[in-house]
């Protein structure tokens, strides 16, 4: 397998580590981009020489490497620290998927469960379909049962609905789960989240 790039995501790249040669996968030339690589399921940042430096593996932990120069003409900026939204995000373990069952009345329904402690739930998309054919709903999806409406959307009757994808992830607050809650009574809904779990 030869790499593949994936823009406007991290990680940028994914690729085998039988790709990897000299510490470098050739075409491989966005400096500070990420490499997964699927089968070792390591994951590097690209450094201005075009090598290859792993990013630790514990999701949240910061890099101890020092810092790198990201050529931006006309000035060089150097990053260092923390690698949090990388590390957590370009592990699959970390990608939520979950669907509710039917929900017919206003009681609020989880539909991702709690990150744990020290971290959120990050939803990237969100999609909910109405079967019923009486009464059309809004659908409110919050941080916790009784957390504040991060995104409402209408659901309508007879197969109405709506789907968002997040440009910027929603975030819950820290160990909290996401949950959805209908305004109306009478509507055949199901929720569907997806995102990823990070500090």
């Amino acid at each position: 397998m030869s790499y593949t790039f994936i823009p406007y995501t991290a990680p940028s790249y994914i690729a085998l580590s039988t790709d990897v040669s000299g510490s470098k996968i050739d075409g491989v030339s966005y400096i500070g981009a990420t490499v997964y690589l699927t089968d070792t399921q390591k994951t590097y940042i690209v450094l201005p020489d075009l090598t290859l430096a792993e990013i630790p593996s514990a999701a949240g932990a910061s890099s101890s490497a020092s810092a790198v120069e990201i050529t931006n003409f006309p000035s060089v900026q150097s990053i260092s620290g923390s690698v949090n939204a990388v590390v957590s995000y370009a592990y699959p373990a970390n990608f939520i998927n979950e669907v509710t069952s039917d929900i017919v009345d206003t009681t609020a329904t989880q539909v991702v469960a709690a990150g744990g402690a020290g971290f959120k739930n990050y939803i990237t998309t969100i999609m909910a379909t109405n079967s019923g054919s009486a009464t059309g709903t809004f659908v409110n999806i919050t941080s916790g049962s009784e957390g504040g409406v991060l995104w409402s959307g209408y659901a309508a009757k007879d197969g109405g609905g709506f789907v968002a994808n997040m440009n910027v992830p929603i975030m819950t607050a820290e160990n909290s789960a996401v949950y959805c809650k209908c305004e109306t009574t009478g509507a055949n809904v199901r929720v569907c989240v997806s995102g990823y779990k990070g500090a």
